[in-house]
């Protein structure tokens, strides 16, 4: 089962810690934002939550999906890639 983490818990990524909350072959670990108004939908889909990225980066991931807005994308794709 591979480890799973979401960055971004704003309106696109509500809904894909919704369905990767139902995904099979996946443990979804937990989630990131910087509002911290977001850890009611981390709670909501039964996950942690991470006020920082570095934080969930370190849970020993095998993948993220990164839900940011498109300016932020790099900057996130970069710290997982440094994470492994």
């Amino acid at each position: 089962m591979k480890k799973i983490g979401l960055i971004g818990l704003g309106k696109m990524g509500a809904n894909h810690a919704r369905v990767l909350k139902r995904t099979v072959g996946f443990e979804f670990v937990g989630a990131c934002d910087l509002n911290p108004e977001a850890k009611k939908i981390a709670d909501g889909v039964g996950v942690k939550f991470y006020p920082e990225i570095e934080k969930l980066l370190g849970e020993g991931l095998d993948c993220v999906d990164i839900c940011v807005p498109t300016r932020f994308h790099s900057k996130a794709a970069l710290l997982a890639i440094e994470a492994g």
